[in-house]
């Protein structure tokens, strides 16, 4: 006796989104974070909402419409690794700045310290599901 059982999926039938619409996002986020690292205060809601793009981008590349997407749209597999690579990089420099409390880190006390660092990790780990996953499955099937 066999114990092997198959799902099949039905296929999808959610068009590939195009470049505007992932690369806008990531641009936006990049542009909120640039805001944050140059300003003197620390603010919650900009990383937020980068977080959120950068989840809304990461949205759009899933499944088989955001794999034919990277594949099929001229230069947005390209333009999407350069545009995460360079959200990578502005973390990086957001988490060493807020670290040697540059933006007054230290002066957030409960809540609000609490939603800083959500923030935070939400938008790493919106940032990390592009590159190692979105971006990994695309080159996958090349």
């Amino acid at each position: 006796m066999c114990g092997i059982i198959a799902v099949v999926r039905r296929p999808s039938l959610r068009q590939p989104p195009g470049s505007a619409e992932v690369c806008d996002r990531l641009e936006a986020a990049s542009q909120m974070l640039a805001g944050v690292i140059a300003s003197k205060t620390v603010a919650i809601a900009p990383v937020a909402d980068a977080a959120t793009a950068v989840a809304d981008a990461d949205r759009l590349l899933r499944g088989v419409a955001g794999v034919r997407a990277l594949l099929e749209v001229s230069g947005l597999r390209i333009a999407t690794t350069n545009l995460i690579d360079g959200l990578a990089r502005q973390i990086e420099e957001l988490e060493r700045h807020l670290d040697s409390d540059a933006h007054g880190a230290h002066a957030l006390a409960g809540r609000e310290l609490e939603r800083l660092n959500a923030a935070v990790v939400s938008l790493k780990d919106a940032v990390w599901a592009v590159q190692r996953d979105r971006l990994r499955a695309a080159d996958g099937v090349i």
